[in-house]
């Protein structure tokens, strides 16, 4: 590793506390002049560093750089404080590769996967140019604004039975993130809801998509991995959404709202390493507790329960109105359609609007 990213490393640690100089070289076993070098690298790459006499360097809480570092450190702040409260998300230590731009992180994800990475690897990237959804659907991935991530899971390490339902762990996990990283402010926010089956949705807007791809063994028939893509804007493109997108679309700091809070939580300044670290706690945290937890979360934050939908098939088929009764526990929707008949819809055959 580098001295820059070993520098990195020791000031995500410590954000926001200056570290002296002579401390860094110690820990690094380097020059004090080798110190210097790297944090002008760093500041070259656009970190804000503050450089105090008699006190050392700090990196600024407004930094918002993805990086393996950054994440890695708010992990361990995530795991440190939810170790006080839990014991099920000891020894998680996954495999994380950041990018500046990847074609789809679900597309680096499943070459890693096939090429033997181990279940929890995570991939991140600024910016994806070839984004996808369900059903094919382009996926606006600007960079600097959002968070992009796949996350390989290998079977045998679920905790539950049905390997399908990683979606709606996923889900759940996002939704317990950004409360979790909007602190103080969530206290004036509806809480995120999920539109089935893999959407998550903040203020009445979608803030995230989520897009699960599995491959099978031609032979045995099982799942051999299986790939969970999370798409969250974690603030509004500079210059706004889309025009196709930006009635829906919304983030989970919308800095153009003039009417919420200001923020204030546990971790300071939010920034995305460390919603990506609550996500990959969370989601390690959800599996250990099996699939009992995570869907009765899932059903207490679903849209559209008792109410009129309609229902549009993946290929041609006509849309039907229909009444949206619950989800049965490998995560299929049960609705009722106008005539009383009860169906249960699965999510690859169906998407569901309100």
């Amino acid at each position: 590793m580098k001295t820059k990213e070993q520098l990195l490393a020791v000031l995500e640690e410590n954000r926001g506390v200056p570290v002296s100089g002579e401390a860094i070289a110690e820990r690094l076993s380097v020059s004090r002049a080798a110190v210097w070098k790297a944090v002008k690298e760093l500041e070259k790459a656009g970190y804000v560093i503050h450089a105090a006499t008699k006190k050392g360097y700090s990196l600024a809480e407004e930094n918002d750089i993805l990086s393996e570092q950054g994440i890695r450190a708010a992990l361990q702040a995530a795991i440190s404080d939810d170790s006080k409260r839990d014991s099920k998300i000891e020894g998680l230590h996954p495999e994380i590769f950041v990018y500046p731009s990847v074609d789809s992180t679900n597309i680096v994800a499943k070459q890693l996967a096939i090429g033997g990475a181990t279940h929890g690897t995570v991939v991140i990237a600024e910016s994806q140019t070839a984004g996808r959804g369900r059903f094919g659907r382009d996926f606006f991935s600007p960079p600097g604004c959002s968070v992009y991530m796949s996350v390989i899971l290998r079977p045998m390490e679920l905790r539950f039975v049905v390997p399908t339902l990683v979606t709606t762990m996923a889900a759940v996990a996002v939704c317990e993130a950004v409360e979790s990283i909007m602190g103080d402010a969530s206290e004036n926010s509806p809480a995120p809801k999920i539109k089935w089956v893999n959407d998550v949705f903040l203020r009445g807007k979608k803030i995230c998509g989520i897009l699960s791809e599995a491959v099978t063994d031609f032979e045995s028939g099982e799942i051999e991995w299986i790939v969970v893509g999370i798409g969250v804007n974690f603030r509004e493109p500079k210059d706004g959404f889309p025009d196709e997108i930006k009635e829906t679309a919304g983030a989970v700091f919308p800095e153009q709202n003039a009417h919420l809070p200001p923020v204030k939580t546990s971790f300071k300044t939010p920034t995305r390493n460390r919603l990506i670290a609550e996500i990959i706690e969370r989601l390690h945290k959800l599996n250990m507790a099996g699939n009992a937890d995570f869907m009765q979360s899932y059903r207490d934050r679903l849209m559209y329960i008792g109410e009129k939908v309609t229902v549009r098939g993946a290929g041609a088929a006509q849309a039907y109105e229909a009444t949206a009764l619950g989800v049965d526990d490998i995560g299929g929707l049960i609705v009722q359609t106008a005539d009383g008949e009860k169906l249960t819809l699965s999510s690859g055959e169906v998407s569901v609007r309100g």
